[in-house]
């Protein structure tokens, strides 16, 4: 069903949702703009995926930042006139976008006020599977893990009851007992008088742990996207799935974890998937957590700049480049190379797993200058447990080291590109036990960083909010109490400080980091497929410095 639309404003070409009579709507709604939503290939994924199915109708959503009430992109639909909402979910700023596209809706905010009038509300992406407890109070049902492991069977169960005469109630119990739905009215969190979860008890016959979905055969399934938008963050380009998590295991990093075992599609079925879907369009995005891993890398770039695609890519392992690789790169259009070294000194990088050492960087830096690279775009995270003063200062020694490795040459043609994070514990990973730094504190950091910074010639420096990093820390690591004070603060337009309070959540508590491997951590609900033990030994291995 490929047609070009009419939309003045969005100009898009490829698959559009499916006219005519249906017997199951969904407005997949993604709670940012329309920019970053048609640039994840999640989203994208998962509105075909629905709209292949018979009597399927999927249509998008996607947040109005002026307040107006938030209606479908293809038919100007109210969410309240779909049999389910499905919100997808890849960042934790999103989450306040949340109660507020739910209320310019006229949809009850909480799951209990809910009645069989209104639509199912679900929920599903990287950042609930990690952690869906601070939306539990909202979200009927979470769909935790790989969606295409799930939404067949899922679609056919809604199909059901909207068929037959099953209450709402019957519904979700029935949703709860499929594997990779966690309905969390049927889990009931108990509490202990420091605050801290005590246990998690089952209300109904449902499991007492949701296991995590994944995709066994990758070669199976195409992931790319079946929309072409010029209005899209990755504008003209068609966006190609490599494959799905990373071997490296740092110890910060959700992917290394969340998407084991790590699966590379073959470069056959990569080509295939090019040439069978690519619509002729020449700009092809690579996706993945560790594209540069592929076993075949270095061919494939190399195949599609024969075929003439120019190819783009998220970022490159410095210890993975080869000058082979490197050339492909450049042959196929790529101008800028992005390297994530994390964190400034060997000794921290150490510490959070990040096995890289100075001169693997430098290394790949000069390939990169030698080939033809113009660019340089360079990702920092400060705050990391274990740092040091000395570790914020040596981030500015290696970048003055790799500017002079890579402007040695056309010193005025060559363009780096810093951007600094904060660091955010992250469920299911190894540092989920750590503490977060508090706001005043990286903004020290960040402050001294910019002024060790200042004045490298060509060096464009971009740092994150310390105050929404905080923010996100919570919902990375809260539990469902966290719902409350969403909901407030759509109700009543609190300030975050206000809604905390009225909540009865203390901010701090939600980051602390003197959690002890007995404590019931919120996410725990969820089996990811990981042993607490592991990620556990791994922690302390931080904490002594061991590899």
């Amino acid at each position: 069903m490929s047609i070009k639309s009419d939309h003045r404003l969005f100009p898009e070409e490829g698959l559009v949702y499916r006219k005519g009579r249906t017997r199951l709507s969904i407005a997949l709604v993604f709670p940012n703009t329309y920019e970053v939503g048609m640039a994840n290939l999640g989203f994208q994924t998962v509105y075909r995926l629905f709209n292949e199915m018979d009597d399927v109708r999927c249509e998008r959503v996607f947040f109005e930042q002026d307040g107006a009430e938030a209606r479908s992109f293809e038919g100007g639909r109210r969410l309240s006139d779909f049999d389910v909402v499905a919100f997808s979910l890849s960042f934790e700023l999103d989450y306040p976008n949340v109660p507020a596209i739910l209320q310019s809706s006229g949809i009850p905010l909480r799951t209990a006020d809910r009645t069989r009038t209104d639509p199912i509300v679900m929920a599903g992406g990287v950042s609930v599977t990690l952690n869906p407890e601070p939306l539990a109070l909202l979200i009927d049902a979470f769909v935790i893990g790989e969606s295409e492991e799930v939404l067949e069977s899922l679609a056919s169960q809604l199909l059901s009851h909207i068929s037959g005469s099953s209450s709402r109630e019957e519904l979700l119990k029935s949703l709860a007992r499929m594997p990779g739905l966690y309905v969390p009215g049927f889990y009931k969190v108990i509490y202990g008088a420091d605050g801290c979860i005590s246990g998690i008890e089952t209300v109904e016959n449902v499991p007492v742990r949701v296991q995590r979905q994944f995709l066994k055969e990758i070669d199976q399934e195409s992931t790319y996207s079946p929309i072409m938008s010029r209005r899209s963050h990755f504008r003209e380009m068609f966006l190609l799935e490599v494959g799905r998590g990373c071997g490296r295991g740092c110890r910060f990093c959700p992917p290394g974890f969340i998407y084991r075992p790590v699966r590379f599609r073959s470069g056959d079925k990569i080509l295939s998937d090019l040439e069978r879907h690519g619509g002729g369009w020449k700009k092809v995005g690579l996706i993945g957590s560790a594209v540069s891993d592929h076993p075949r890398f270095e061919p494939l770039c190399s195949e599609m700049a024969d075929r003439g695609y120019e190819l783009g890519i998220s970022s490159v392992r410095a210890d993975a480049l080869t000058p082979g690789m490197i050339g492909a790169l450049v042959r196929s259009g790529v101008r800028t190379m992005t390297i994530a070294p994390e964190a400034g000194s060997e000794r921290l990088r150490e510490r959070i797993g990040k096995r890289l050492s100075d001169e693997e960087i430098l290394a790949a830096v000069e390939m990169a200058a030698i080939h033809g690279m113009a660019g340089l775009k360079l990702y920092f995270i400060i705050g990391f447990p274990f740092e040091q003063e000395e570790d914020i200062s040596a981030i500015a020694v290696l970048v003055e080291r790799i500017r002079d490795a890579f402007c040695r040459q056309d010193n005025n043609k060559k363009k780096i590109t810093i951007t600094v994070q904060s660091f955010i514990p992250k469920a299911n990973t190894p540092l989920q036990w750590s503490r977060m730094e508090e706001e005043k504190a990286l903004e020290r950091k960040l402050a001294c960083l910019l002024k060790e910074l200042k004045g490298l010639p060509g060096v464009h420096v971009t740092v994150s909010s310390a105050r929404m990093a905080m923010l996100q820390g919570m919902f990375s690591l809260g539990d469902r109490r966290l719902g409350e004070a969403l909901c407030l603060k759509a109700e009543r337009a609190l300030p975050w400080k206000k809604a905390w309070h009225e909540a009865q959540i203390d901010p701090d508590f939600c980051i602390r980091g003197d959690k002890m491997f007995a404590e019931v951590l919120p996410w725990e609900i969820i089996d990811a497929g990981l042993s607490k033990r592991m990620l556990w030994d791994e922690y302390q291995r931080a904490l002594t410095g061991s590899p």
